[in-house]
């Protein structure tokens, strides 16, 4: 059994413990999303013949003449799940290894290291191991620069052992550009500042004009806009829909999308998906 080979004093400890899992009847009214193969889409021959299978398909959704918009919303979700099911088919999810080969050959020579390093008869590697013993071979150092008069490396080991360090005040500068280093300089700026940013005049409420909002129909630019500001890479809702399935061909799917929208706001419907927070 592999230890907690790293640059520690702790040692793993292994105990056996025994659970008893409760049975998970999950969600049956849960639907199970598909996850599609979209890197398929990379494919300009695959990403053909998908767009052919979806254009099929919605030319055969107008041909069933629907005109409940709410159906019509229902059919383009399925044109889109169906053509990919078909076309690029389900994802295979491939488990990769938590850690590689290469990594346990590299803890294995470090644990050899290791292993030497606790069974050297070197005064100096022992003294080197561990931080307490590290302060500990510092302050010998210190001593003996003290003996033999080495006061410059007596001082910097001093400043290091005790943690202290000069404290620079950074400058700021005037009105007039002078640099001002000086502690009572630099407060007094500072107070200058805010006193003629905070103290000012009350100029009143600015007017606020709001721009008449267009609440007509929706055009296939506006719709193809919104489309394009969608990122891939998405996790898929309900409806199992992702970005990249109705970005493949975006000139078709902002075209159909605005006929729907606009005949859903026409007759003041609205989809089930629609109502659960649910999208294309």
């Amino acid at each position: 059994m592999r230890g907690a080979d790293v640059y520690t004093d702790h040692y793993l400890v292994r105990s056996k413990i025994r659970l008893k899992l409760a049975r998970n009847k999950g969600d049956k009214n849960k639907c199970k999303r598909e996850r599609y193969d979209l890197n398929k889409l990379k494919s300009m021959d695959v990403r053909k013949k998908y767009n052919i299978e979806v254009r099929n398909r919605f030319q055969v959704l107008e041909e069933g003449n629907i005109e409940d918009p709410v159906l019509k919303y229902e059919g383009a979700v399925e044109i889109y799940t169906e053509a990919a099911k078909q076309v690029l088919g389900s994802s295979k999810k491939i488990s990769k290894p938590w850690i590689t080969n290469n990594t346990w050959k590299m803890v294995d020579e470090r644990k050899e290291i290791k292993n030497k390093l606790e069974g050297t008869r070197s005064e100096r590697l022992k003294r080197i191991k561990g931080s307490g013993t590290m302060y500990n071979m510092m302050a010998e150092d210190a001593e003996k620069a003290a003996e033999n008069g080495r006061s410059k490396e007596l001082y910097n080991i001093t400043k290091i052992l005790t943690g202290e360090r000069k404290r620079q005040h950074t400058g700021v500068k005037s009105k007039e550009g002078e640099l001002k280093s000086e502690r009572n300089d630099i407060l007094n700026r500072w107070v200058e500042h805010f006193s003629e940013v905070l103290n000012r005049q009350d100029v009143g409420m600015a007017e606020i004009i709001i721009e008449e909002i267009d609440l007509g129909e929706w055009t296939v630019a506006e719709v193809k806009r919104a489309l394009k500001k969608t990122q891939n890479g998405k996790s898929a809702g309900i409806d199992s829909v992702t970005p990249e399935l109705i970005k493949a061909d975006i000139d078709l799917t902002a075209e159909k999308m605005a006929e729907i929208f606009n005949s859903l706001w026409e007759e003041e419907k609205l989809a089930i998906r629609l109502e659960k927070g649910i999208d294309l």
